[in-house]
């Protein structure tokens, strides 16, 4: 080969490599700095999940509290109805016995009353 074709395409190879590796290296940081982007917001998506746990953490705690209190208050409220049934019918009983009392005197004038 001709000696100044092959310093010519030496030249010309080197340029391009020259231009390839330039391409390379900005690929390469630019690539870095999407994978740096992309690391961020992974970082910053798991200190919002860990936060999320930790409110749904103490969410749950407190839920807990709040099923208590209305299983405590299902009780007292049972209790409440029972009582309340039980002074009811108290109540019934001595209304009835009372009226049945009244029936029995009204009776007793009455047949007083048609013997005078």
């Amino acid at each position: 080969m001709d000696p100044e074709l092959i310093a010519y395409l030496d030249e010309r190879f080197r340029g391009i490599d020259a231009s390839f590796s330039q391409q390379i290296q900005g690929l390469r940081e630019e690539t870095s700095q999407r994978f740096d982007t992309v690391d961020k917001r992974l970082e910053q998506m798991d200190e919002q999940l860990r936060l999320t746990g930790v409110r749904v953490e103490a969410l749950q705690g407190q839920i807990q509290l709040v099923a208590e209190g209305v299983a405590a208050g299902n009780e007292n409220l049972a209790s409440f109805k029972k009582d309340v049934a039980k002074e009811f019918s108290d109540t019934r009983s001595l209304i009835k016995k009372g009226y049945e009392e009244l029936d029995r005197r009204v009776k007793v004038l009455e047949q007083r009353a048609s013997l005078s």
